[in-house]
């Protein structure tokens, strides 16, 4: 029941039902890992820490609440330096990790019960690279340990009158941004040359799920462990599996440390190298990297065009700020993006627009009374206030949308202001699609440069700029002009940004050779 109600998002339910299930168990952890997770999703970083030590007290030999309890971070952070702290607790507690590696590797099955992801990581903003291959280290140590005839790659199958073998494993094949940036390569690829498999591991089944099912060449539903998940992959003989991402599942870090095809590859649907050496290739965007990526990841770096996908341009109705509460006749800043995405970086840039527009409102999403957004909303007051500005009067808070009914909000705002570090991906092609300009400032990562590679291809270059100072006047600028031109701009650009098919016939390049079927 409390993981239904956490699938759910029912989180206060959740953790009542799991404090009930603690009270009866004796040495299993798993209600005290679920219950940790629950907290960690609503953002009590401290409960959250607190269950997994009581996990790992009940169950040493389990990994879950080992590892949670060594790495958890948190959403939030109350400025640059807490994030630091934390930061610098994570390092620690991986090198507690590989200190603690021989009596791990003492009941090496336990790896088949890890359901740990360092997904807030890359949210920090800093190189991530030495931290993710230390852990897929760790990982790959244990898996050698619980599958040895798992970590050396199976032989290519014979060629001789067959299409190219490519398989999609993932547990976000539905409705998500996932779904809706990869499904096009697994429905486009060329059925004359490739056979495409995709390989579900996820517990959520909607109207995505199953138009990818029916027109793909075999799809398979694996809700077993992850050992089961593994076994079925590799018995599959692919000539090339694909992760469309990999670090936002708990069990993606095993699967990565495995040998399941001769040729594996991962995706930016997490964008952020996964460490692994057990992963060849990482498929990027070439618009959105810069000249020196090759050396922010542990894979070899492939590059698509465009978008890197054939994106199909989302429907945006018609709408009315009413609708939403919000009010009019005021310039309207929006930054829609998941809180624990916004960098406490950006504080001071909202700050400063509100400063210099004394008619701006800004705009935010968020699951109201979660204590991730209670800290978020405290931590903004503390910025507005320094600037001397009432966030109670000039901050309004949207609740979480279904796509549709976000879009049409977007559709009323004057411009989107987007998130340091780990700029906008879906939200920000959801934005483009509403008509609503989007001001950027790139990072030096791919997860901190989507949104500049999305304007500079609908040529809107001068919403990149390079620095924040420059964000703020450009966003000032926009939203106090009249709306019709630069939306007229975006929506002639859109062509260029949706439903391209140079990206999937770049994949298919990609796939003959590093398959060894080009010549």
């Amino acid at each position: 029941m409390g993981w239904a109600l956490s699938r759910a998002g029912r989180w206060d339910e959740a953790e009542s039902v799991l404090a009930q299930a603690i009270a009866h168990e004796r040495e299993d952890f798993h209600a005290d890992a679920l219950l940790a997770y629950v907290r960690r999703e609503r953002g009590d970083i401290e409960g959250a820490l607190a269950a997994y030590r009581q996990g790992h007290a009940r169950a040493p030999a389990a990994l879950t609440p080992r590892f949670g309890a060594a790495l958890a971070l948190p959403q939030i952070y109350a400025d640059r330096e807490d994030l630091r702290r934390w930061r610098a607790r994570y390092a620690e507690g991986m090198a507690e990790l590989h200190a603690d590696l021989p009596r791990l590797l003492d009941a090496p099955a336990a790896l088949w019960d890890l359901d740990w992801s360092n997904f807030y990581l890359g949210y920090q903003g800093e190189d991530d690279l030495g931290l993710q291959r230390e852990y897929a280290d760790l990982i790959s140590r244990l898996a050698r340990a619980a599958a040895p005839d798992w970590t050396a790659a199976p032989e290519p199958a014979a060629r001789a009158g067959r299409r190219l073998r490519v398989g999609f494993a993932s547990s976000f094949f539905r409705r998500c941004t996932v779904g809706a940036y990869f499904a096009s390569w697994l429905t486009g690829l060329d059925r004359r040359r490739f056979e495409v498999l995709a390989f579900h591991f996820g517990g959520e089944i909607d109207a995505a799920t199953l138009d990818l099912r029916a027109r793909v060449d075999l799809f398979l539903q694996l809700p077993g462990s992850v050992r089961e998940i593994a076994q079925k992959i590799r018995a599959a003989r692919l000539d090339v599996l694909i992760y469309p991402q990999l670090g936002m599942d708990g069990r993606d870090a095993t699967l990565a440390a495995l040998r399941l095809a001769p040729v594996q590859c991962v995706a930016w649907g997490h964008p952020v190298t996964t460490g692994s050496a057990a992963i060849d290739y990482f498929f990027s965007c070439g618009e959105m990297e810069s000249a020196e990526a090759a050396g922010h990841y542990s894979e070899r770096l492939l590059l698509l065009p465009g978008l890197g996908t054939a994106y199909a341009r989302p429907a945006v109705r018609a709408a009315a700020r009413a609708e939403f509460g919000l009010p009019d006749g005021v310039p309207l800043y929006a930054c829609p993006q998941s809180l624990f995405k916004i960098h406490p970086d950006n504080d001071a840039v909202f700050a400063d627009l509100l400063a210099g527009d004394s008619r701006g409102h800004l705009v935010f999403c968020a699951e109201p009374g979660l204590p991730a957004t209670l800290r978020f909303m405290e931590r903004i007051r503390r910025a507005l206030d320094r600037q001397g500005i009432d966030a109670a009067r000039r901050v309004h808070w949207q609740p979480l949308r279904p796509p549709s009914e976000f879009r049409a909000m977007l559709s009323v705002c004057d411009v989107m202001l987007d998130s340091l570090h780990w700029t906008g991906g879906n939200t920000s092609l959801d934005a483009l699609a509403a008509g609503l300009p989007i001001v950027t400032q790139p990072g030096r990562f791919l997860r901190g440069r989507q949104s500049a590679a999305m304007l500079r291809i609908i040529g809107l270059p001068h919403l990149v700029t390079e620095d924040a100072a420059a964000a703020v006047r450009v966003a000032l600028d926009i939203a106090n002009a009249p709306a019709a031109a630069i939306r007229v701009q975006i929506a002639d650009g859109c062509p260029l940004l949706f439903d391209r098919p140079e990206p999937l016939r770049a994949l298919e390049e990609h796939l003959l050779r590093i398959a060894g079927w080009d010549a």
